[in-house]
C-alpha cells in the first residue's frame, strides 16, 4: 500500500470545509466561525500538497502559518507552477480573515464569510484534483 503522509492533512482540509459550510448553513448564519474554518481548510490542504508534491518538511514536523504560505508560493506557484499565481495570494487573504474573525472586535461580515467559504471551496478543489494525479 502506498504510503501518503499527506493523507492526514488532507481529511483535517476536509473536515474544516465541511464544518465551515455547515457554520454558514446556520440561521443566522456564523460568519466567524466560517471565516476561522475556512482558513484551516485551505491551511491543511496546502499542507497535504506541500507533503504530496515536494521534498519540504519542517524542522520539527511543526508547521507554522509563515513557512505554508512562503512554501506554497515559492515551490508550487513559482518554481513547478503547479499551482496557478492566482492562488498567491489566497492563504494570507484567507489567513488575514481567520484573524479579523478571531482576534478582532470587528469581525467578520456574513458577505465576507460567503465570499471566504467560496475560495476555500475552490483552493480545496484544485488541490483534490493535483492530490489525485501522479507527480
Amino acid at each position: 500500500m502506498e504510503e501518503r503522509p499527506w493523507q492526514p492533512y488532507w481529511e483535517r482540509a476536509q473536515e474544516n470545509l465541511r464544518a465551515a459550510d455547515t457554520l454558514f448553513q446556520q440561521e443566522p448564519p456564523l460568519p466567524n466561525a466560517v471565516a476561522s474554518r475556512a482558513y484551516y481548510a485551505a491551511f491543511h490542504a496546502a499542507i497535504a500538497l506541500l507533503l504530496a508534491r515536494t521534498d519540504y518538511r519542517p524542522k520539527g514536523n511543526e508547521w507554522s502559518h509563515d513557512q505554508v504560505q512562503a512554501q506554497l508560493n515559492t515551490r508550487l506557484i513559482r518554481r513547478r507552477k503547479l499551482l496557478d499565481a492566482k492562488w498567491k495570494p489566497a492563504l494570507l487573504h484567507l489567513f488575514n480573515f481567520r484573524r479579523y474573525a478571531d482576534y478582532l472586535p470587528r469581525g467578520v461580515s456574513q458577505r465576507k464569510a460567503e465570499e471566504v467559504l467560496k475560495t476555500a471551496k475552490e483552493f480545496l478543489a484544485v488541490v483534490q484534483s493535483l492530490l489525485e494525479e501522479r507527480p
